[in-house]
């Protein structure tokens, strides 16, 4: 399994090419960003990163509390580079085909991951029917046995290693057949 955590000492990067006071106003500024949610902060998930040596670059990203104040960080090998808020967008989800590992990042249920069963159209708006599931780590996911229909903008694809996924498929498999017998 990724180890997607960043360290949190004080000695952490500052945000790429950018001047202390002026990372400090951004930060403040951009506090609506929706992995600054404690709800959310910590967990590795996907997010395109335009901006400093990022072009459209398709990356792991996760937000963190460093100082007092939220950061978002990328992690290649063993360097931490610091993001600016502005620069980074959440990947979007598929709600069609995507099967990995998702997180809620807003509404009621925010925070919560879950794994796409199917999907649905209501009013011309296509949503995923994620089945919820409780982590645990090193061991099989577990199902909740509460579902929703979501939006692609509520999501966020999370970051897991290829034998992690494999293994959580397990997990939904028969409910997936289910529904889509239907």
């Amino acid at each position: 399994m990724l180890d997607v955590s960043f360290p949190s000492s004080s000695s952490a990067p500052q945000l790429a090419s950018q001047g202390a006071s002026q990372v400090a106003l951004e930060l403040n500024a951009g506090a609506r960003h929706p992995l600054f949610n404690p709800k959310v902060m910590g967990i590795g998930v996907m997010a395109v990163v335009t901006g400093g040596k990022y072009q459209k670059k398709k990356v792991v990203v996760q937000s963190t509390m460093e100082d007092g104040q939220p950061r978002i960080l990328h992690r290649s090998y063993s360097t931490s580079t610091g993001l600016d808020p502005a620069w980074v967008s959440l990947a979007e989800v598929n709600v069609l085909r995507y099967d990995g590992l998702l997180v809620v990042i807003k509404g009621e249920h925010l925070g919560k991951f879950g794994r796409r069963i199917h999907h649905d159209q209501f009013g011309g708006e296509k949503r995923a029917l994620v089945a919820f599931v409780n982590r645990v780590s090193g061991a099989q996911d577990v199902l909740t046995g509460e579902e929703q229909h979501l939006p692609a903008d509520c999501l966020a694809m999370v970051h897991e290693e290829k034998a992690e996924k494999d293994k959580n498929q397990l997990v939904v498999e028969a409910r997936r057949k289910e529904a889509r017998a239907r």
